[in-house]
């Protein structure tokens, strides 16, 4: 009886963390938070390609890419995190992004970071739009340093860096992102 409480309140804790990270709305709220965000985007980018001058190159040839300045995630158990996002295609501001991840498993602590998705071409970007692209977003991201990129390639279509990494968090943790997208009003 002991074991199937337990089991029933990890279920609900799931559930509860899914609940409330699942509605990460792409585009925050207000047009002052808008304009802090495309903001912090630009800088965000500028900062990944002083940090691997390599990076550069990928983000030209990129079909489309998605910048994420403030990401986080923690967890004690059950964790979670997200962030929201801009989208450019050829340089130009083309649409808003936001991720939410629910993981569970031996996890604990809380981090802190930028992440950068490049999209291969327009089916991987239509991918993206659609809320196709899942998975776990920071497990197979590249810590960017000098170089890094020049080595990295696409897998289905997506590429992922992440960068500015702050905070400490040790897992072994299965669990899952999605992702939404709003074009620009």
């Amino acid at each position: 009886m002991r074991l199937n409480c337990s089991l029933a309140a990890l279920c609900g804790g799931v559930l509860l963390a899914a609940a409330t990270l699942g509605g990460c709305n792409a585009a925050p709220e207000s047009a002052s938070s808008r304009s802090a965000l495309a903001a912090e985007a630009k800088s965000a980018l500028a900062t990944f390609e002083s940090n691997d001058p390599s990076l550069e190159a990928k983000v030209d040839d990129a079909y489309a890419y998605a910048v994420f300045p403030d990401a986080g995630k923690g967890g004690f158990i059950i964790g979670g995190g997200g962030a929201h996002g801009v989208v450019y295609r050829n340089g130009v501001q083309v649409g808003w992004a936001g991720f939410t991840t629910v993981t569970i498993g031996a996890q604990i602590g809380g981090q802190g970071y930028s992440m950068l998705i490049l999209f291969q071409n327009d089916a991987a970007f239509e991918n993206f739009r659609a809320g196709g692209l899942k998975g776990s977003a920071t497990a197979s991201g590249v810590a960017v340093e000098a170089g890094a990129a020049a080595n990295a390639g696409y897998r289905n279509g997506v590429m992922i860096f992440c960068d500015n990494m702050k905070g400490l968090m040790g897992e072994a943790s299965v669990g899952g992102s999605t992702f939404s997208y709003m074009p620009v009003d």
